[in-house]
């Protein structure tokens, strides 16, 4: 494993990224979760590398802890449109709760806690917010 990669709750590992490089994709966004309060609270987690992210000698009016923060509030206002499986999938990534233990406590299969959340990242996930409803999405998806 590199040193600049985290390696997320559901075993897969994310390479550090600036919030330059941030695209939304799927595996961002699992990282997203996994350090969301820092990130609400105004912080960019650091490389674990211990490489800096690159510098741009452009003057800006923002603050440093603007541009965390709008990346957490994007994700969390994403995830709220998911409703129960947000809950489920923010468990799993923020809470570093295992599938099996929300299973357990959701009174769900082990199987069905996977999908829930696998199917949340896929909605939350991409530069625009989805158009369609989780519902919809939900739907369209189970109808393929």
């Amino acid at each position: 494993m590199a040193y600049n990669q985290d390696i997320l709750p559901d075993g897969t590992t994310v390479e550090w990224f600036s919030p330059r490089e941030c695209i939304f994709d799927s595996q961002q966004v699992k990282w997203i979760l996994v350090h969301l309060e820092l990130l609400k609270a105004g912080y960019w987690p650091p490389d674990p590398s211990g490489r800096e992210g690159i510098k741009t000698h452009k003057k800006t009016k923002r603050a440093y802890f603007e541009v965390p923060v709008e990346i957490a509030t994007e994700v969390e206002v994403r995830l709220e449109e998911t409703g129960r499986d947000g809950l489920l999938c923010l468990t799993f990534y923020h809470g570093n709760i295992s599938e099996d233990k929300i299973a357990h406590y959701e009174a769900m299969q082990v199987e069905e806690v996977g999908e829930r959340i696998s199917r949340v990242i896929k909605y939350i996930s991409g530069w625009n917010r989805r158009r369609r409803t989780y519902e919809e999405f939900v739907k369209h998806k189970k109808r393929r």
